[in-house]
Formats: structure tokens, sequence, C-alpha cells
């Protein structure tokens, strides 16, 4: 079983470290109620814990209490899943669970964080949902190995945050992708060869309008199109993920 547990002991990759004495941690809320009631957790399984920050531990149950599992560690080491792209997705707001499902895909995929976008368009013009969008994030990662769990960032306005600064900020390139028209990823495949960090903006239902397009495209983002078929904007979103790291991370 896996499970989620953001005080992991100790600092970088330490393997035998149940030589050193023993190191235990507590494993609590809902997480607990996740391994006793889902998982059917007994003492003496074996368990690997992640904690969300890149790295992961093997540890066996010790004990199982009324409130909480008690895990001895056993070693602490790295994780191989996380993609050699840096993908910051920018998807505008979804209503209902629209925008759970995009923000799960999104992260089995290997996006390494999503920032909403209240666009034109937009339906949803404030949420409540952010701690929800954060704990999906959390048990997609956990579902799928990933030892890092993206941050989902409280929403901004689409403008806003293309006028704060230069976006895509702190990437080597953003990709905007518009239902009318734009370049081909292939097209932009020689363009973002080598890039590392890429920003990804998706638009609501509607899409974007050609004043966001031409704004995000002022800032440096390549305006993109997904092909002739009119896409729903969960599928986009989900679709534009898997196609950049195909073409520029870990999938090609």
């Amino acid at each position: 079983m896996r499970l989620y547990c953001p005080h992991l002991p100790g600092g970088p990759a330490q393997p035998g470290l149940a030589d050193r004495g023993p190191v235990s941690v507590e494993i609590l809320a809902e997480e607990f109620g996740y391994a006793k009631n889902v998982l059917r957790a007994r003492t003496g399984d074996g368990v690997l814990l992640f904690d969300g920050k890149g790295r992961q531990a093997r540890g066996v149950i010790a004990g199982i209490l009324p409130d909480r599992l008690v895990v001895r560690i056993v070693e602490i080491a790295g994780s191989m899943k996380e993609s050699t792209l840096s993908i910051l997705l920018l998807p505008a707001i979804l209503k209902g669970q629209k925008m759970d499902f995009v923000i799960q895909k999104a992260v089995e995929l290997g996006v390494a964080r999503i920032k909403p976008l209240i666009t034109g368009r937009t339906e949803v013009g404030e949420t409540r949902k952010l701690d929800r969008w954060r704990k999906i994030s959390m048990e997609a990662a956990r579902q799928c190995g990933r030892c890092l769990v993206p941050p989902v960032d409280g929403p901004e306005t689409f403008r806003r945050y293309f006028e704060a600064g230069p976006p895509p900020s702190g990437a080597d390139g953003g990709i905007i992708f518009w239902e009318g028209g734009g370049a081909g990823l292939k097209a932009l495949s020689e363009r973002l060869r080598g890039a590392k960090r890429i920003a990804v903006a998706v638009g609501p239902e509607g899409g974007f309008s050609a004043e966001e397009a031409g704004l995000a495209a002022e800032k440096g983002f390549y305006v993109a199109t997904l092909g002739p078929r009119i896409l729903r904007a969960e599928t986009a979103a989900i679709l534009s993920v898997g196609l950049v790291q195909f073409l520029f991370g870990d999938m090609g």
C-alpha cells in the first residue's frame, strides 16, 4: 500500500536507515481512515510512504491504534516517477466535477503545478474548492506513484496574471491553446526543443477570447490549435498536457 506522509524523517536518501535505530512515523486523520477502512491495513504489512516533496520511504506497519497507524521506517529514497519536463498548467476554472477531473488527470500526466484562471468566458467567478482541489492533487499523486504533490494555487483572473509580469514566469516557453487558430504543435516542436519548463494555458467552454489570446501572445506565449474539431474544455486540458508531455517530456 502507498500512503501520504508529509513529515518523513531525515534528509535525502538514506539506505539502511533502520540500522541506526528504530525510526517511526504516525499516519493520522483521513489517510489513517483510508489505510484502515479502504486498504484494510494490518500490523506487519509493508507500506510505501511519500511526503509530497520528492521523497518516499519503505516501512512496515508496527501498530494500529484507534486513531493512527505507527509505521517503522526501513529506508528513505528518492523517486524516479517525475517528468523531465516541468509543466505549469493554467486551466480556466470549470464548473462542478469537470475541474476535479482536470486536476486529477493532469497530476497523473505529470504536471508540476496548477494555476486556475478566471477568464472572460468562465462561468465561475470565484471558488471555495481550493482545499478540495489540493486533496485531489494529493490523491492522484498517491495513486500514480509520484512523490511530488503538484501545488494548486489560488485562482487569479486571466488579465491580472498576464499583466502582472512577463509570463511564462519561470518557464522556457508558453503555449495557449485557442479555438480561433494558431500553429500546430508539430510546428512548435522546433521552437521549444530542449525546453525544461513549459506553461500551458487552456480555456473554458467557449474558449479564450481573441483579446485574451492576443494578450498571451504579447507576453511570449505561442498560440496553438488542437485541430479542427471543437473539444470539451476538460478534454482539451487533458489532451494538451498529454501532447506536451509526448513532444517535450517523458511520454515520447
